[in-house]
């Protein structure tokens, strides 16, 4: 370190070996193992510092390499991975780069706003946790924000989506009178460069508030704004070093006793897996911040019923590992109830499939299959009122989706005889299609599928024994063909029509 640990670490940039721009101050982290030659090479474009990965041998040989061209090198622990190293830096860049404003404490923050504005106040951030509130003397609070200021984030009620995106979507301080039991609110968001970082809400109780308090919190809210983006970004950090631990965890890559140990799971069982989801028209996955935000979802309520688990968000997915739950119907009807709520905030059906039970740690990469294989099944399934369900469960289902996505099969399931049906109903109007499927639906029973199909059971034989002449209905093997081939038939048109 040329300057000692005075250096300041700059806004970090990852270099891949393809570094030229000059980065006056910046951090550079350096991917794989970097030469003495790349240490000169990021002093000559203006960074500050250094991160590289070394060995105790080439450590010395790169602190040297720093020494001489004057920059600061630093070794990053081999147990983080470089977007792990990456968070990190950015958030503590972040927490330094304002000054003065920046250093405001927030619970200040509130007892100012609460003495100019005349009522309690809360601040919040994007996760509705209460991150700062004031203390006024007699200054009343409802239940509402006292279960809020004790349990640290705001109690769900019916209206609570709702109420905080009109609140976010406002350029300027509005109104909330919901739940209506509960004192109403005057509220602002956080926001700048067009990124949210929370909200301030001030309570009205018996005495109206100043006539300016929508110009107070206005400013709040522009004050605010350093210190609850360094929130944010931690929680970022938090977050991402999380989900790369679950990550590794569903991979089998390490360590798994350790990787355990450091998302808060015993190395005993039983665990069960489960991968939750949203799927759009075209079969591709939610958002990643709406699956971000719904596992916080997951993740808070079984927290708060003290359900042992570690949730986070993994290949696009949210992914639960619960542990040490032989009985599973409580954490189930929680997740349930989670996914529903977050359907009707999201405006997506979201769905979780859930492994078998297993009884060794080294299963859980078996188990995080299982259960995205089940997620998959469910999402292209036929049955849209299904959003959860186990892998025994979902043998058939299973078996279907696999084969409905084998590139060799598909083609097949497209053949004769399903070929020649549909040709047929295309060139002469049949419902050779709809009739077959009712048939086999309804295990070849004549009076049940005419009833089905609303037809007579003689209109019925008639159409198979036409049928007959163009292939051999009475073939079992051609049957069982038949009937895989008008059920996945079935799943591309109920898809088609979703799109």
């Amino acid at each position: 370190m040329p300057d000692g640990r005075a250096q300041q670490l700059g806004s970090p940039v990852l270099d891949d070996g393809n570094l030229s721009n000059p980065l006056v101050g910046s951090t550079v982290i350096l991917i794989g193992r970097p030469s003495p030659t790349e240490i000169e090479r990021a002093a000559r474009a203006s960074a500050s510092a250094v991160i590289v990965r070394a060995t105790e041998t080439s450590a010395k040989v790169l602190a040297a390499a720093g020494e001489r061209a004057g920059i600061t090198v630093l070794a990053a622990n081999e147990k983080l991975s470089w977007g792990e190293v990456y968070s990190l830096v950015r958030t503590m860049f972040t927490m330094y780069e304002t000054r003065d404003e920046g250093r405001l404490d927030l619970f200040e923050l509130a007892d100012s706003v609460a003495r100019d504005a005349g009522g309690a106040v809360a601040i919040e951030d994007m996760g509705m946790r209460v991150v700062a509130y004031s203390s006024i003397p007699g200054q009343d609070i409802d239940e509402l924000r006292a279960d809020g200021i004790l349990g640290r984030r705001v109690p769900e009620h019916a209206v609570q989506a709702e109420e905080y995106l009109a609140v976010l979507r406002a350029e300027r301080a509005v109104w909330c009178h919901e739940p209506r039991d509960n004192a109403p609110r005057l509220a602002i968001g956080v926001q700048a460069h067009g990124q949210s970082y929370g909200t301030i809400w001030v309570i009205q109780g018996d005495t109206p508030l100043n006539a300016r308090a929508p110009e107070i919190l206005a400013d709040a809210a522009r004050r605010a704004v350093p210190q609850l983006a360094k929130i944010s970004f931690a929680g970022d950090a938090r977050r991402h070093l999380r989900n790369d631990l679950l990550g590794r965890l569903l991979r089998g890559i390490g360590p798994m006793e350790k990787l355990a140990a450091e998302v808060g799971l015993p190395v005993r069982g039983p665990f069960d897996v489960v991968a939750f989801g949203a799927f759009g028209a075209l079969g591709s996955p939610a958002d990643e911040l709406d699956t971000g935000l719904v596992a916080d979802m997951v993740r808070n309520v079984l927290d708060s019923y003290r359900i042992r688990a570690a949730v986070g968000v993994h290949d696009g997915h949210g992914y639960a590992v619960v542990a040490g739950e032989p009985d599973s119907s409580l954490w189930e009807d929680l997740i349930r109830e989670t996914l529903s709520r977050a359907s009707e905030r999201h405006g997506e059906t979201w769905r979780a499939g859930a492994s078998r039970v297993l009884t060794d740690i080294r299963r859980l990469p078996e188990g995080a299959e299982q259960a995205h294989d089940v997620l998959l099944a469910l999402s292209s399934g036929s049955d849209e009122s299904l959003a959860f369900a186990r892998h025994r469960e979902m043998s058939a289902a299973l078996v279907l989706h696999a084969v409905g996505t084998c590139s060799r099969l598909s083609v097949l399931l497209r053949d004769e005889p399903l070929a020649t049906v549909l040709r047929h109903d295309d060139e002469y109007g049949s419902e050779y299609a709809k009739t077959l499927r009712e048939w086999i639906k309804r295990h070849y029973d004549v009076p049940t599928a005419a009833a089905a199909l609303f037809v007579h059971p003689n209109t019925l034989r008639h159409r198979l024994n036409r049928m007959r002449d163009l292939f051999d209905l009475d073939d079992p093997d051609l049957r069982l063909v038949l009937a895989l081939q008008l059920r996945m038939h079935a799943s591309e048109v109920a898809g088609a029509a979703t799109a």
